[in-house]
């Protein structure tokens, strides 16, 4: 089986790049071949991640194939985009991704499943009635919290699936052992075998100033008797460059993990962690999977995506919408169940479920092709 993945596989940001490592490793025993289709394609971001396409290299190529998967991430919208990546493509980046996909799964008369992405919000008047086109067009259709079914019943679209990110099952496709050819900075070979945190930052949710930041991180170092390791997950935001100038103002001497080589790399240092505090969504995924404590930090305008992947893991209580918030959780009067591990076996079991339905969906043959 030839299948068509659609996803932003070509930006710099670990949630979005797990996808392809995940749906290759999940159906390894029916794909022969999977070709990753992103806006722009051509930029290999890590080593451990396959190069993606761009649909007008593919429609070049006259590629054939047996089945498209849309997904995950939160790719579901008509928004613009400012990332540097997509500067040619900037207003058609994301809807070229699902219209994409339904054209080519209804030209070649294929199956079309989507794979629990996120649907943001609700689409503009011209987008509707396309989204809504990719929606009855799928074989099998998920999303990965109620806030994004709630979008799409909204347009006129019913029963989505919900579904936990896929990514929880990190632990299983990767091991606790060390990568073979783990690539990080000399100091932070030396820190894995200490007590360290794993931190995510951007400015997206500094909630102050960088020197407020600086000193409340140097805190949470304090109140966890660990080094801050400092994780860019997103360079794409501009993570990197924040990490660095956060780090310039710490005085509990962190370690900046700011140019990542390798998704495996990262969620290695997440699972030696003692416990992940931070913004981004899969670095807590991350930890859950493998075990190790988090709190997410983030502010009320984003925190329907952070709650939807918390509802499935029955721990809303882990997100907090300030450093100081994170701090007193953690802290001597705080609370205690703060530094324990969240129970994944219930989301496991649905996502399991999930597989099954999506296998199911691709090896279903030909679909009636149906006049929107």
């Amino acid at each position: 089986m030839r299948i068509a993945h659609f996803g932003t596989f070509d930006v710099a940001n670990y949630g979005d790049l797990l996808f392809p490592r995940l749906l290759e490793w999940r159906l390894a025993d029916i794909a022969d071949e999977i070709v990753h289709i992103s806006p722009v394609g051509g930029i290999r971001i890590y080593r451990d991640v396959p190069v993606s396409h761009s649909l007008a290299d593919v429609q070049r190529a006259g590629s054939e194939f047996d089945a498209v998967v849309v997904g995950g991430g939160n790719i579901i919208h008509d928004n613009g985009t400012n990332l540097a990546t997509y500067k040619s493509v900037k207003s058609v980046a994301y809807p070229r991704l699902w219209l994409g996909a339904t054209q080519l799964a209804t030209r070649q008369r294929i199956p079309l499943v989507v794979n629990a992405p996120g649907v943001p919000k609700v689409p503009g008047r011209t987008a509707a009635p396309l989204m809504r086109r990719f929606a009855s067009r799928a074989d099998y259709l998920s999303v990965r919290d109620t806030y994004s079914q709630e979008v799409l019943r909204s347009i006129g679209v019913p029963g989505a699936a919900v579904v936990p990110d896929s990514a929880l099952e990190l632990r299983d496709m990767f091991t606790t052992n060390a990568p073979a050819n783990l690539d990080v900075p000399t100091r932070l070979t030396e820190t894995l075998d200490s007590r360290f945190a794993a931190v995510h930052i951007n400015a997206r949710y500094k909630g102050g100033d960088v020197a407020s930041l600086a000193r409340r991180l140097d805190e949470l170092s304090a109140t966890l008797q660990g080094t801050i390791v400092l994780i860019a997950i997103g360079p794409c935001h501009g993570d990197d460059e924040f990490a660095e100038t956060v780090a310039a103002q710490m005085q509990s001497d962190p370690v900046v993990f700011g140019a990542p080589k390798a998704v495996e790399d990262i969620a290695y240092v997440i699972s030696r962690s003692c416990a992940y505090i931070g913004s981004s969504m899969h670095g807590f995924i991350t930890a859950a999977s493998f075990g190790v404590p988090g709190l997410i930090v983030a502010s009320h305008a984003a925190q329907h995506k952070f709650r939807g992947v918390l509802a499935h893991l029955d721990a809303e209580e882990r997100l907090v919408s300030s450093w100081d918030e994170a701090l007193n959780l953690l802290g001597p009067t705080g609370d205690p169940s703060a530094l324990a591990p969240v129970a994944i076996e219930p989301a496991l079991t649905r996502i399991n479920d999930h597989w099954t339905e999506l296998r199911t969906a691709l090896q279903g043959g030909t679909r009636p092709i149906t006049t929107p």
